[in-house]
């Protein structure tokens, strides 16, 4: 029997930015599962990692709470005026 293999990476602050940007206080694991085009399973490995760099918090067995934090008001561009 041949196994196959596929190796992915994600960018994971790039993925809690994307959670937090959402207007949303929650996320299920198969929602979560439907983004990244993966199993519920490596969803829960890949949410456990987000949970670890802060951006979500476990809430139950498969629903995790979007953490919003001031540093993605930071991250956006400032805001300039230009008077004419």
């Amino acid at each position: 029997m041949v196994k196959h293999r596929l190796t992915i990476t994600i960018n994971l602050h790039m993925l809690g930015s994307r959670l937090q940007s959402m207007n949303r206080p929650y996320i299920h694991l198969h929602e979560l599962a439907g983004m990244l085009s993966t199993t519920p399973q490596t969803a829960g490995k890949v949410a456990s990692m987000l949970v670890k760099l802060g951006y979500l918090e476990k809430w139950s067995r498969s629903v995790y709470r979007i953490k919003r934090n001031n540093m993605l008001v930071e991250k956006q561009a400032p805001v300039t005026t230009h008077y004419y």
